[in-house]
């Protein structure tokens, strides 16, 4: 299995900042750089807010972290991993698999 973590990616969290209106901007914080398998489960080309976009189902596999959940996302190079959910694959402790939906601009 470690081995096949060959790709370099960012895990962020939303800090929840509260804007100059009163409103929660999005802003994000990295939490750590890890090495992860990336494994790309389904994918589809689709239209969002008028805008022609790729959006792909993966999970991505790391070691074990206790600061890792869903709602957080990754990032890989100019990829965009929301964080779905989170669960350890064998039971053991020793790996997360998150379950992670990739967003990307279409050209």
């Amino acid at each position: 299995m470690i081995g096949s973590l060959r790709h370099r990616v960012t895990i962020e969290c939303n800090d929840g900042a509260i804007d100059a209106g009163g409103g929660q901007a999005l802003s994000w914080t990295q939490v750590a750089t890890v090495w992860a398998r990336i494994d790309q489960i389904s994918g589809s080309p689709s239209l969002s807010t008028g805008r022609a976009v790729d959006t792909a189902s993966v999970e991505v596999t790391i070691r074990t972290r206790s600061d890792v959940s869903a709602g957080m996302r990754l990032t890989h190079k100019t990829t965009i991993y929301r964080i779905e959910s989170v669960s350890d694959p064998d039971l053991r402790g020793r790996w997360l698999l998150l379950s992670c939906r990739a967003e990307r601009g279409a050209a």
